[in-house]
């Protein structure tokens, strides 16, 4: 193993430690708005597993009332890569797995790997 191989797994540990230890719910999401990563806060939060988070849509913790603007926004985003609320800090409501609304911040992000969006 080369010293970068062995520098980048340090980075990358030190990174999933720091997500995992996070006291704010981190979640990640694919292009397609599926969830793909869940961090021990946001079991916390929204009462859902990593096992049964990780693979479904974001709008799981999304109250039904947002879920068509949700889809809206990103297919728009998509589209023509102008975000309408990347980079801002937005106020509005959670859903828990029990069904229970909360309010919550919220702050995306987008990013490249590879070539592919997120």
């Amino acid at each position: 193993m080369t010293e970068r191989t062995r520098a980048l797994e340090a980075s990358q540990a030190q990174l999933r430690t720091a997500l995992e230890h996070a006291q704010d719910a981190v979640i990640s999401a694919d292009h397609s708005g599926n969830i793909i990563y869940w961090n021990q806060s946001a079991e916390n939060f929204f009462g859902y597993s990593a096992e049964e988070a990780v693979g479904k849509p974001l709008t799981i913790i999304m109250p039904e009332r947002f879920r068509e603007a949700h889809s809206r926004d990103m297919k728009q985003y998509m589209a023509t890569r102008q975000p309408k609320v990347i980079g801002q800090i937005i106020e509005l409501l959670g859903l828990k797995k029990d069904g229970t609304e909360f309010p919550l911040e919220l702050s995306l992000s987008a990013w490249k790997v590879a070539g592919a969006d997120f």
